[in-house]
């Protein structure tokens, strides 16, 4: 598969010039380290996913890339006149969406806390603890919502990208009687069912060119590497 092969060459080419030229004592060279190697080992799940057969559950992996990708994008993307700036202001906005992560967190463990026993409270009480101070340490506001991210992105991003992570994916994520349903087939007097959905595997493959590409298309560009090849390369394959 072509789009398998060119991602992954992308993936190993921009890790190898971050190992080359990395600042260990820089956070934003560690976040876009990090990022990178969670979107490439998504992106391998997905086409090993895809090749098996199983287009529902590398949906699901599509929607979680969909948001990082989304989210490293927000953070890496600067205007013009902000290029002066850059680096301050992209470390303002991991650490909005490091803030953004305490606070989710923070809200997912107490609703978890009058589930558990009496002492599983008390240690959700420490974490929570914890996590509350984490955040306040960061004296911004959170990372927007993801639908609000979409929005400041603009472009494909708004009108396009983001409805194909809410309604493409969304059934991959969140698996309901209609998602279920389909699978069910009447073709005269039989009942046939699907193994799995129906969506194109080329489709689906696209979608994981398209976050692969804005990973390392951002990441490069943040570090003024050459980005006229990838370039060259997504439009051939897109």
């Amino acid at each position: 598969m072509e789009v398998e092969k060119t991602t992954s060459r992308w993936f190993d080419e921009t890790a190898a010039k971050m190992e080359k030229y990395f600042k260990t004592n820089s956070q934003i060279d560690m976040l876009c380290a990090g990022t990178l190697k969670v979107a490439t080992n998504y992106c391998n799940a997905v086409f090993l996913l895809l090749k098996n057969g199983h287009k529902m559950p590398a949906k699901a992996l599509l929607r979680v890339l969909c948001e990082l990708t989304a989210k490293l994008v927000w953070c890496l993307l600067i205007s013009n006149e902000d290029k002066q700036n850059a680096d301050d202001i992209i470390y303002e906005k991991f650490q909005r969406w490091q803030k953004s992560t305490y606070v989710e967190n923070k809200k997912l463990l107490e609703s978890l806390r009058e589930a558990v026993p009496g002492k599983q409270k008390s240690e959700l009480d420490n974490k929570i603890e914890s996590l509350r101070k984490n955040a306040e340490q960061i004296n911004l506001s959170p990372m927007p919502k993801l639908t609000k991210v979409f929005e400041e992105l603009h472009g494909d991003w708004k009108t396009k990208i983001r409805p194909a992570c809410y309604m493409q994916f969304n059934n991959a994520i969140h698996p309901d009687l209609k998602a279920m349903s389909d699978l069910i087939k009447i073709e005269g007097n039989k009942i046939i069912c699907l193994d799995d959905s129906e969506d194109s595997i080329n489709d689906l493959s696209g979608f994981c060119l398209d976050w692969a590409y804005h990973v390392n298309y951002f990441i490069r560009r943040h570090y003024n590497w050459d980005t006229k090849k990838i370039d060259d390369e997504y439009k051939q394959l897109a």
